[in-house]
């Protein structure tokens, strides 16, 4: 045999060796990796990762919700206490206009206005009429508002 036979010969086994080493390892490798034990673990963690951003998002969602039906109750009792004095305004706007029309008219009549019992508040009205039986669409037709502020005030107490 001669010297580059036996160096063919010896890269031939190297190579060979080499093969079956990165053959073997490559099998181990992907049956490792696709196991139905570790694929499943794989899944349970993805869809444990989902779960738990679902929880986070809903949970800020329902801080947020919270915050604004906060907000709408106040604004409604604000809106219940700003309806009375502006009754009063108006009124008030009546008398001046009837005022300067008789100055205008050289005879000076002032008038006591009649007294006006003090408005029920439309949150009220909506209990009272949902109490008698009516339904959302009819006490929203009877108070002249919207079946959703119908439903808001009642949902909200």
């Amino acid at each position: 045999m001669t010297n580059t036979s036996f160096i063919a010969l010896v890269l031939s086994i190297v190579s060979l060796v080499l093969v079956v080493f990165a053959s073997l390892f490559f099998y181990f490798y992907i049956k490792r990796r696709t196991e139905g034990a570790v694929i499943l673990e794989n899944y349970r963690k993805e869809i444990n990762e989902m779960l738990n951003e679902i929880d986070r998002i809903t949970d800020r969602d329902t801080v947020l919700v919270q915050d604004r039906v906060n907000e709408l109750k106040k604004t409604l009792e604000e809106i219940d206490r700003r309806i009375p004095l502006l009754q009063k305004e108006t009124e008030n706007k009546v008398l001046h206009e009837k005022a300067y029309k008789a100055i205008g008219e050289r005879k000076i009549v002032f008038e006591k206005p009649a007294p006006v019992s003090e408005p029920i508040p439309v949150k009220q009205q909506a209990q009272a009429l949902q109490q008698e039986g009516l339904d959302a669409a009819h006490i929203a037709a009877k108070l002249n508002i919207t079946i959703a502020e119908v439903e808001l005030m009642l949902a909200l107490g």
